[in-house]
C-alpha cells in the first residue's frame, strides 16, 4: 500500500506536468518532500530541483537493487532471468562506488564504438522518418515517425553486436515497466520473455553462450523509450504553434534541450545508505528516495538534468544527443512541408518514461 500510495502521487505529478504544448515545471529554489510513512518504512517523493541534483551528487543514496526485485517479480518456476543476468548485473546502472566505476569504464568502451559505428548511418534514416508526414493522408502519425527512426536505428546497433538483427518485435514497444516503481507481473515477464528472445535470435544459441550484449541492451531497455518521448513531445508542440512559433522553436532546439525540454525520463529511483538530513526531513537507511526530474525549471536548461546528474549519470547520454541533432537538422529542412493541422493530437501517458498515445480529436482537419 505504502508504494502504491507513493506510486499514485508520483503518476498525479508527472499528469499535470506533461501536457501540450508547454509544461508545468517545478520551481527551482522550492523545496518539496513528500514522504509516505508506514510502520518503521518510508518512501519519499522529491520534486524541488536542488534537492534533485543534491541526491543525485550524494554519495549516501545508492541505486536501487533492480535485479533483485526482479528475480522476487518473476515466477518461482521461471527460468533463470536474462534480463538480470544479460543486462542488469553487466551494466553500471545497480552499482555502487568501486565496482560502479569500473563497470563504466567498460561499458562506455563497447557503447562508445557501437556509437561510431551507428552515427554515421542515421542521417538518411531521418529523411525517411518525415516521409510521412509530408503526406495529404490519415496515415501521416507523429508515433509512427517516431518509432520508425528509433527502431531503425535500434537494427544498425543490433546488427552491430550481431550476426543478423531479428524481428522489430522482438525489442520494440515499451520497456519502461522494468523501471517502474510499481509495475505488473504480467508486462514484467512479457518483457523478460521478448528479451530472452532477442537474445536467443542475436546469438543463435543458448543464452548462457550469449557475447555481451550490455550496451545493446541498455539502448533497448534504456534508452529506446526516452528518445521515442523526446521526439513526440517536440512534434507535439510544434503541430500545435503557428509557422512563426516553429521557426522559433527550432533555431532554438538542438540534442542537448531536445531532452531537456521534454524530459523523457520522469523519475528515478534511490536508496538510503545512511541516515540523512534532507530539506529538514529525516531519511532514514533503507527508505527509498524517489527523485522527479525537473521539466523546464530555472536550472535544467542551464545545468541540463535530463540525463540525470552525479556519478550514475546517463551513459548514453552522448549519442542520444547525436540522435536528436541528426533529426532535427533534417526536421529544418523539410518542416514547411509537413502538413502539420492534420496530424493527431498527441495525448501524454504517465510513466517513468515520457510516452504518448495517438488520439483522433474533432478539431483535426480531413
Amino acid at each position: 500500500m505504502l508504494t502504491l500510495d507513493a506510486y499514485k502521487y508520483m503518476m498525479n505529478h508527472i499528469r499535470n506536468n506533461a501536457s501540450l504544448p508547454g509544461g508545468g515545471g517545478v520551481d527551482a529554489e522550492r523545496t518539496t518532500v513528500k514522504t509516505f510513512t508506514q510502520g518503521t518504512q518510508s518512501i519519499h517523493v522529491v520534486l524541488g530541483e536542488n534537492e534533485c541534483r543534491s541526491i543525485l551528487e550524494h554519495k549516501g543514496f545508492h541505486q536501487h537493487d533492480f535485479t533483485t526485485t526482479l528475480k522476487k517479480r518473476l515466477p518461482s518456476d521461471h527460468p533463470p532471468s536474462c534480463i538480470a543476468s544479460e543486462f542488469l548485473e553487466r551494466n553500471p546502472i545497480s552499482l555502487n562506488g568501486e565496482p560502479h566505476r569500473a563497470a563504466r569504464k567498460e561499458f562506455l568502451k563497447s557503447y562508445n564504438a557501437a556509437r561510431k559505428d551507428v552515427i554515421p548511418n542515421i542521417r538518411p534514416i531521418a529523411a525517411r522518418s518525415f516521409q510521412t508526414l509530408k503526406c495529404r493522408d490519415d496515415q501521416a502519425s507523429i508515433g509512427h515517425a517516431a518509432a520508425y527512426y528509433v527502431d531503425t536505428i535500434a537494427q544498425h546497433l543490433i546488427s552491430h553486436f550481431a550476426d543478423s538483427v531479428p524481428d522489430t518485435s522482438l525489442w520494440s514497444s515499451s520497456s519502461a515497466c522494468i523501471f517502474e516503481i510499481f509495475s505488473s507481473n504480467v508486462s514484467l515477464r512479457k518483457k523478460e520473455g521478448q528479451v530472452r528472445q532477442l537474445l536467443e535470435a542475436v546469438n543463435g544459441t543458448a543464452v548462457s553462450e550469449a557475447r555481451d550484449t550490455s550496451a545493446m541492451l541498455s539502448f533497448l531497455l534504456q534508452g529506446r523509450d526516452p528518445i521515442f518521448g523526446a521526439l513526440c513531445a517536440f512534434l507535439g508542440k510544434m503541430s500545435c504553434a503557428d509557422d512563426v512559433e516553429r521557426e522559433k522553436m527550432l533555431d532554438d532546439a538542438y540534442g542537448q534541450n531536445l531532452f531537456q525540454d521534454s524530459t523523457p525520463v520522469k523519475y528515478v529511483g534511490r536508496v538510503a545508505s545512511r541516515n540523512i538530513m534532507l530539506a529538514g526531513t529525516k531519511v532514514a537507511k533503507g527508505d527509498e528516495v524517489y527523485v522527479m526530474l525537473p521539466e523546464q525549471g530555472v536550472l535544467s536548461r542551464n545545468r541540463g538534468m535530463a540525463f540525470g546528474s552525479g556519478a550514475h549519470v546517463c551513459a548514453g547520454q552522448a549519442m542520444s544527443i547525436d540522435i536528436g541533432n541528426c533529426w532535427l537538422d533534417e526536421l529544418r529542412r523539410v518542416h514547411r512541408e509537413i502538413h502539420w493541422a492534420r496530424l493527431p493530437k498527441l495525448k501524454p501517458i504517465p510513466s517513468v518514461f515520457l510516452k504518448f498515445e495517438e488520439v483522433f480529436t474533432n478539431d483535426v482537419e480531413h
